[in-house]
């Protein structure tokens, strides 16, 4: 049997086509090759004819509808293959149930699956009128931010990677796949109390070193990234004088909204609208200093980068870049040790409420046995299929009910058992 690399020819175009083309930021290979399956459990059974049937009428309404009506009697066709962008499974059982979303990052970041899941629970509700309208159908919100001349350089301009600079970081991350070849992806569950207690410590350290009248400020979200990055380093080993660089993911939906780029008064952006802010310091700075510092040096990095000047020179390089180079945008030195985390706390995964479908009061744990209400997930688990190594790249699942944190991540096989070992000492400080 010969292999073929022709790509499929497209059929006719018939005057009752609607041909909707991705969005540039939405159309790269390392999305492409990237999807992703959320599931969550529901100690509950919901009624599953009720939940398709609501995702259903969410796509019939406004921009929301990307298909005419496909219904029982006419399939969806997807051309080429049987793999749509978005599907969902729903398994039942007599004290539970499993919601998955199987969705390709084409289609949309985690913020994107956030709005469908507003819609969908609206429309459960029978509250119609609360499904925000749909942006992006046939307008690209991020399209003019590079149309215009940055009224800033970029921060971090001087460290683009490219030509040689970036082939000896390319060579640097192949030998890391060459010679530490096994990688695990593994779920970590950080309880609230340690959280807690470990910004406290950030905010008292960082008042009694505070110089100015402007009181400082770190967020759980710059303590819980500043804390696993310091996990993963002493687990690594890595050479003191190693650059790390510490990419934080963030949402510029908001910034959108500010340029009115985004209605103000309402609207949904399901599509990719996730950049990055950089933090550098070496992996002696990290591992010796305290947390607060690492922490406040990743709010730092927040406050000066989320924003719109920012935000538009960092879109110019990275489009420069991916239409004359062809590859996504890297910033730091060739040796550095690139660190990447994805917050989706604002999501809010554990906080879907399914509760309109709860059937009776079916349930498989007690409510007075567990912190999660009727129609919310217990546990929201993700997973996905990948056609490239994601080693030192994950993302933090979010908060669960009782103020809990899950994160995800991928490393060496390797470094595992040091984190373990972490982990462990870490709950013997408070005795559990």
């Amino acid at each position: 049997m010969w292999l073929s690399s022709r790509k499929p020819t497209p059929p006719p175009i018939v005057p009752t086509d609607l041909i909707i083309p991705f969005n540039y930021w939405d159309d790269d290979n390392t999305l492409r090759g990237l999807s992703f399956d959320v599931t969550f459990r529901f100690d509950d059974v919901l009624d599953s004819d009720k939940l398709r049937r609501a995702l259903s009428r969410l796509l019939e309404i406004g921009n929301w509808r990307k298909h005419e009506w496909l219904g029982d009697t006419r399939p969806a066709a997807w051309l080429y293959s049987d793999s749509p962008q978005l599907s969902i499974c729903i398994i039942t059982f007599q004290d539970a149930t499993l919601v998955t979303i199987t969705f390709l990052h084409t289609l949309m970041d985690i913020m994107g699956l956030y709005s469908i899941l507003q819609g969908w629970s609206a429309v459960l509700r029978g509250q119609e009128d609360e499904v925000p309208p749909f942006v992006g159908f046939d307008y690209d919100p991020l399209a003019g931010l590079t149309k215009t001349t940055p009224p800033q350089p970029y921060v971090f301009a001087d460290k683009l990677l490219i030509g040689a600079r970036r082939l000896i970081f390319a060579l640097h991350y192949i030998f890391e796949l060459f010679w530490y070849r096994q990688e695990e992806e593994r779920v970590i569950f950080l309880p609230a109390k340690h959280l807690q207690r470990m910004r406290d410590s950030a905010m008292g350290e960082l008042a009694s070193q505070n110089i100015s009248n402007e009181k400082p400020f770190v967020s759980e979200s710059d303590v819980l990234l500043a804390w696993w990055t310091q996990v993963v380093l002493r687990a690594l080993k890595l050479a003191p004088r190693r650059m790390i660089t510490i990419r934080n993911v963030f949402d510029c939906r908001p910034i959108l909204t500010e340029l009115g780029h985004i209605p103000s008064t309402g609207g949904t952006l399901v599509a990719n609208a996730a950049f990055s802010t950089f933090t550098f310091l070496s992996a002696r700075h990290i591992l010796e200093m305290p947390l607060s510092f690492v922490a406040s040096r990743i709010r730092k990095s927040l406050e000066h980068q989320r924003n719109q000047e920012q935000l538009q020179a960092l879109l110019a390089i990275q489009k420069a870049t991916l239409d004359n180079e062809h590859h996504p945008t890297l910033f730091g030195d060739p040796s550095m040790f690139h660190f990447m985390c994805s917050n989706w706390g604002k999501a809010r995964l554990f906080q879907v409420d399914f509760s309109a479908v709860a059937v009776g009061s079916a349930s498989g744990i007690p409510l007075s046995e567990r912190s999660n209400k009727i129609g919310r997930p217990s546990y929201v688990n993700v997973a996905g299929t990948k056609t490239y190594s994601t080693r030192n790249t994950g993302v933090v699942i979010g908060k669960g009910s009782a103020g809990n944190r899950w994160l995800l991540y991928t490393l060496r096989s390797m470094a595992w058992a040091s984190i373990e070992q972490q982990l462990r000492l870490l709950s013997e400080e408070d005795g559990n």
